[in-house]
Parts: C-alpha cells; structure tokens; sequence
C-alpha cells in the first residue's frame, strides 16, 4: 500500500517547487519509509511507498511513455492471466505498478474495468493535456479531488487537500448531516463543500477543468446467475473463496488473520489455513475485557473450534480494556483524519488487535468485514422479492418457517419483515413524522431539530429514500452493492492502514466473488426459513456444524457502559466544550446530550434496551461534536 497526492495546472502557471516538501510532509503516518517525486512544468505528483511495499520494482512515479506519468497504490489480482493477456514474458519479474502501467498503455483509461484487485491511480498525460483519475469497482482504495479555476488536485488522503492553499476549507451541511444520521455514503460527496470522491468503480478524465466520468461499474448491469442444481451455486462459490483469499495471500509474511465466532471472519481464518497448509498464521480473536450483561456468541469458544481444527493456527485472545487518547479527547483523533467515525467504541475495541498485529511483525492481515453483504447475507430481502411479486403463499410458508427457525412467533416475524412491504411508504412516512415530529432522526441521533430545518433536511432524506432510516426501497441487489461501496468504510479503513502500518485485507471485497453472490437468486440466501442458507452450505466443508448452526450474532464491544461509566465526567467535560462551540452547538441537540448524560444508568443491565440513545446517539454526538470543535479552530 502507498499513498501519493499532486496538483496539476492548467493556467500555464508552473508549480512552486517547495510545494513538494510540503504535500511529501502532509503525506505521513506510521506505515511511511521513503518519497519520490516528478514534476513537469505544470504537474507534480508526489509518492511515498508503505513499509510493506518496498519492492524496488514499484518505486514511483512511474514514467510509461515520455509523456504519461504514472502515480498509484494498487494490489492487483489475476496477476498470471492479466501477463497473459498483455502478452509479458512470464518469468520476468514486474511488480503491480509496472503491471497496471502495461495495461493502461495497451487499453487506455478502459484499463480500470478490466482490472481486478484494490487500486486507486492518476495518470497525467501532457501530450493530450489529461488527467485520470480511477477506483477500483468497489471502492476499497480512497481517492479524492479538488478543482478550482485554475488546477486540479488530488490525494489518497483527504487530510492532504484539506491543507492546500487554494482549497476552500468550508463544510458541506448537508453532507454533514448525512453523517449524523447515518444516510448512505456511497456517492462522490464528501463533509466539504469543494473536496470530492473519485467515484468507487469510476474513471474521471480532466481536461483542463473540464470533468467527464465514466462509472464503469455497476451491480444492476450484472447478469443473473442460474444454476441447474443448488451444489453448484455450493462448488462455485467455494472456488471464488478459495481464489479470493489466495489472492490476498501472495506477496505476504508473515500472516495474520482477525477470528471471532461469527461465519465471516471464521471462514476466512480457516480458508486461508488450509491454503496456507503448514505455513503458520497467527489469528488474533478479540473478547471482552470487563464484565457485561448481553448474552451474546461466545466468540472464545466458538473460535477455539476454528483452531482445534487446523493446527498451524497460532491463536491469541485479546481482552484489553485500557482507554486509547480518542476516548478523552476526541479532537486529536480529528486532527489527524480530517474527519469523525460514526462510532465511539469499535476502534478502541479492535486497536490492541492492530497493536499487537504490527509488534509481531505483521504486515497484513485478513478479516471478513463485507462477508454479511456477500456470502453470509441472511436473505431477508427475499420476503420483498415475493411479495412484489405477488407470491403471497410462499412468502407466507417462509415467514412462517423463519419464526420457528428463530423461535419467535409469527406475529413477530410478519410485523419485522412483511408489514413495511405491504404498508404503503407514504404511511409510513406519515407515521414516523408523526411518532418523531417531522424528523424520524431523532430517535438514534442527536442532531438539532433547528440545524435540520434551516438546511432544508427532511425535503433531501426524502429524495434519498432516507426519511425512513434504515428501510430504503430497493431490493436486495442494490442493498447490498451501496454496503460494499460504503464510501466512509473505505475512508477510515485507508487512514488506519497509514496510523498503524497494517493494510487489512477482506477476501468479501474481492470483485469477481462479490459480483457472483449480487447475481444470485434470492432464496439461495433463504430458503424454508433458515437464513445465510448459502454460507451455511459453502462453509461445511471448513467450519464445524456447532458455528454454522448458529442463529445469534456476537456484538462488538459489549462492555461499553463500564468503558463510558470510567471516564463519564470527561464526558461531561465534552459536552460542555462542544456547548461553548458555536459551529457544534447549532448543529447538535446540546440540550440532549446534557440530559442523556444526567440520566446516565448507574448499571450495565439497565442500560440494555436503551443502546441506541446511550451508546450510540450520545457518543457520535460527541465525536461529531469534537470534531466540529477542530474543524472551528477549538476553544476553551
């Protein structure tokens, strides 16, 4: 992994040399070893390669004819068939750099959709004048840009373009409160009003200021897959496991891997042990390190099964419960990302993982992130496919089959999945306006009532399907291509890899594995009312009958109360810091977040049932809050 940022000109001005110092400074974190820079008359592009990616054969940037430079970071798969079809000498060796310069060369800016594996590149091309900017299908590799009149700039790191003169450093509002109340992210918009996305699966041709886009990607132009016989959707997606973990195997040593309970991160553990035959890999399993009163997986014992059935697993229980600087001040951590995370607990949850991870010496690790999106999707979409289509028995027998698979009663299984189908949206939308005053928000977030109305919010969350948080109207295909694309998953995900130096790799975002399971058949995912039907199916032959029997879902952080109940008064302290704010104050319900806080339950089992408000409403709130703080410059 690498990172590169550059500016090009189209004024005919030239570009002030120091400005490369200064973009190969904002170019930093733990993971960096060395810069490289190019530079015309109007362009400059600046690289600086990952610890892990010190291949000489990749050193950048690359120059492909004497006038296109070449500037990535990319990890290609299909490496042998993709020499074969550009015709390389097979025992030459070429790194991934050199492999997507040849591509780009013999097809053009069409090189992207034929590629499979993570990449974002810029290809400056000072004959025709062009800039290319691309992302891979899903997105997995961050790239952002800024246009003025006068340039084009554009970074790996949004922090990068954040800090270049010219750039207006102003917020997008509504992009904003996108963010707060957790609509999609998965389009080019990001929280400021002049710095963009190059879209996932896309290609941005500048020439001069002018933008065309091609997005070459797209789930609803995939074909549907139909097979004669069940197996065979079985035996297919076993080879596109196998292939995509394998992929993200080559090149790497040594070889971690995450390990809960769940069928995700268990599947892959367990593929790539048996790949790895008598390779070691080390799999880090994290459990709770304070007591908690959820009954949920017990990921220790369900993980030990993974372990106890392939021997060169070295196994190590993580159970820290020791606070990281962004739980009491939250404005560092925005400091060095240039924005929030929506979730407060999640990465000290997992950093002892990546602490622990690096200090071994790894490089790369596996985890199974998207696998609920793609193999282990629990089908539930199903219901809307038969009911749409006017299968009203079927769906009948199958939520009748799903009630007693969960031991819950039908009532409740119907009110769950069938009723929001056959209630008219626009009920709906009465009904939730009615219940939350207008803003259905306000029941898991903490935005201002005030804030949302002056920006003109509800009228946008209707155009984007997102006045009913959390049922949009789409159907299981489009459902799951917008998660895989979750634009701030790919966000955070780049800044981690440059912080800690580990670049997780999830086999789930493979291109070829996520198209075929977005172009199977609903009822492959559900059928006679067993959920994740096809992972259950795949994963029999490397995971034991006690984990894929399994109906419930462990729960990341369950110690959240005793974590917050520690540090409560800087908590308070927060609050009161993001009151005498006036950006973060006018945009947050402060009066809120005081109250939540003055009723804080004393004991982790009365806190159960109220998550929504108390672990999540009130923390992003904060983190939002903090980061607003930093974005106006702090106060006392």
């Amino acid at each position: 992994m690498s990172e590169f940022a550059g500016i090009i000109r189209f004024d005919g001005e030239r570009i002030d040399e120091s400005l490369a110092q200064w973009l190969a400074q904002s170019i930093n974190g733990a993971a960096v070893s060395c810069e490289h820079f190019w530079r015309d008359a109007r362009a400059l592009f600046v690289h600086r390669l990952s610890r892990y990616g010190s291949n000489q054969v990749d050193r950048q940037p690359l120059q492909i004819t004497s006038g296109e430079t070449l500037v990535s970071d990319v990890r290609l798969d299909e490496r042998k068939e993709l020499r074969q079809q550009l015709g390389l000498d097979p025992l030459q060796q070429i790194g991934d750099v050199a492999l997507l310069a040849a591509a780009y060369a013999r097809w053009g800016e069409s090189a992207a959709e034929r590629l499979y594996g993570d990449f974002a590149f810029a290809l400056w091309d000072s004959r025709e004048n062009k800039l290319v900017l691309a992302r891979d299908a899903l997105g997995v590799r961050a790239l952002y840009y800024a246009v003025s009149d006068r340039f084009v700039a554009f970074s790996t790191q949004l922090r990068t373009l954040l800090s270049v003169p010219d750039i207006p450093r102003e917020l997008d509002e509504i992009a904003l409160a996108d963010f707060i109340t957790l609509a999609p992210s998965n389009g080019s918009r990001t929280l400021y009003r002049h710095i963009h996305r190059v879209p996932s699966g896309g290609i941005m041709t500048f020439r001069g200021t002018a933008c065309s886009v091609n997005n070459y990607w797209n789930a609803e132009k995939l074909s549907p897959i139909r097979y004669s016989r069940d197996d065979d959707y079985v035996e297919a997606a076993r080879e596109l496991l196998d292939r995509a973990v394998a992929y993200r195997l080559e090149r790497v040593e040594p070889i971690a891997s995450m390990l809960s309970g769940g069928f995700d991160s268990a599947a892959v553990t367990a593929t790539a042990a048996r790949l790895l035959g008598g390779q070691r890999l080390t799999a880090y399993t994290r459990v709770p390190g304070a007591p908690h009163p959820y009954d949920a997986l017990d990921e220790r014992a369900l993980a030990a099964q993974v372990v106890a059935r392939y021997p060169n697993i070295e196994w190590v229980i993580l159970d820290d419960d020791a606070p990281a600087l962004r739980d009491s001040e939250p404005e560092s951590e925005a400091a060095q990302m240039g924005l929030p995370r929506r979730n407060a607990f999640n990465p000290t949850w997992f950093e002892p993982f990546f602490l622990r991870a690096t200090q071994a010496g790894a490089k790369v690790a596996l985890a199974g992130t998207m696998g609920n999106v793609v193999l282990s999707w629990p089908g539930q979409s199903r219901f809307r496919e038969l009911l749409r289509g006017g299968r009203f028995f079927t769906a009948l027998s199958e939520l009748n089959r799903t009630a007693r698979q969960d031991n819950r009663s039908f009532a409740y299984v119907f009110l769950k999945y069938a009723l929001p189908l056959l209630e008219p949206r626009q009920m709906r939308r009465w009904r939730h306006s009615r219940r939350f005053g207008g803003y259905p928000w306000l029941r898991y977030c903490l935005i201002s009532p005030d804030f949302a109305a002056e920006i003109g919010y509800a009228p946008h969350a209707r155009d984007i399907g997102h006045d009913i948080p959390f049922h949009p109207d789409l159907d299981g295909k489009s459902i799951r291509a917008s998660m895989l694309r979750n634009e701030h998953h790919h966000d955070i995900e780049g800044i981690a890899r440059l912080r800690y130096g580990l670049e997780m790799r999830d086999p789930y975002c493979d291109r070829r594995f996520a198209e075929f399971t977005l172009a199977l058949p609903e009822d492959q995912f559900l059928r006679h009312g067993q959920s994740r039907w096809l992972a259950r199916r795949v994963l029999a032959d490397r995971l034991s009958k006690e984990l894929l029997s399994q109906t419930r879902r462990g729960r990341q952080c369950p110690e959240w109360h005793y974590l917050a109940s520690r540090r409560i008064d800087k908590l308070r302290h927060n609050v009161e810091r993001i009151e005498r704010s006036p950006l973060a104050s006018r945009v947050l319900d402060v009066k809120r977040m005081k109250a939540l806080l003055d009723t804080w339950p004393s004991e982790a089992e009365a806190a159960k049932g109220k998550e929504s408000l108390y672990q999540y409403a009130l923390h992003r709130g904060i983190i939002v809050g903090s980061f607003l703080r930093w974005f106006e410059g702090g106060n006392a």
